[in-house]
């Protein structure tokens, strides 16, 4: 079994807790909402492909509670907004669940809608914490930037016993925002000192001034 399908087992004990989703139907619809189109895509692309690829694995299987998998793929047009009436459309088309998105802007703008629809969601990338806050339909199946952050922070001051830390931030990126912030605060808590927050932006491909900058300041690790 590779990496895909073994996320999918978490679909299946979705449907377990609500087996009134798929029992009246013939199918199993569920959505599969990314950014197939927009800023968002490139990243997104092995998501849409890691699920096409798991509904075929499943409905080679037997599919879900013996039911066939139809999938339903919207794009979110890499914004919050699209996701937002991405998830609509998937209510209207009458999806049991939906699979989404990969950036946490969108899966929350997406979850807002299942929640308030009682229609469980997972999402296999979006780490940020306030993304299954949401409510008790809202699923992840990977870490949170607070686990994360405080691994990483956890392992350079405990276990490499380093003291003086730079950050790169991407100021444009939910997640590296997130994941920064997270990680200052625990290896400041442990007793670190973050010299330096370095900015950069999405898609820069120059990093030597940066890189310069942070050296400069003789950290003893660079997050």
């Amino acid at each position: 079994m590779n990496r895909c399908t073994r996320k999918w087992p978490v679909l299946t004990f979705v449907f377990l807790l609500f087996p009134s989703l798929v029992l009246a139907a013939d199918t199993v619809r569920i959505a599969s909402i990314y950014s197939f189109t927009g800023h968002a895509a490139p990243s997104n692309l092995l998501s849409i492909r890691g699920v096409r690829f798991a509904v075929e694995e499943l409905n080679r299987t037997g599919g879900i509670l013996g039911k066939p998998v139809e999938l339903v793929e919207l794009d979110n047009h890499s914004t919050p907004i699209g996701s937002k009436v991405a998830a609509e459309h998937a209510l209207e088309a009458g999806v049991a669940a939906i699979v989404g998105a990969a950036w946490s802007s969108h899966s929350i703008a997406i979850a807002r809608v299942a929640q308030a629809s009682s229609v469980p969601m997972i999402t296999n990338v979006s780490t940020d914490a306030d993304v299954t806050r949401v409510g008790d339909y809202i699923f992840r199946v990977c870490f949170t930037d607070p686990f994360q952050g405080k691994v990483m922070a956890t392992f350079a001051r405990q276990d490499l016993r380093l003291k003086r830390a730079v950050i790169f931030k991407d100021l444009i990126s939910d997640f590296s925002m997130g994941l920064a912030a997270e990680i200052r605060q625990c290896f400041e808590k442990l007793g670190g000192d973050v010299v330096m927050e370095v900015p950069y932006k999405h898609r820069q491909e120059n990093f030597l001034g940066p890189v310069r900058r942070a050296l400069a300041v003789s950290p003893d690790v660079i997050f």
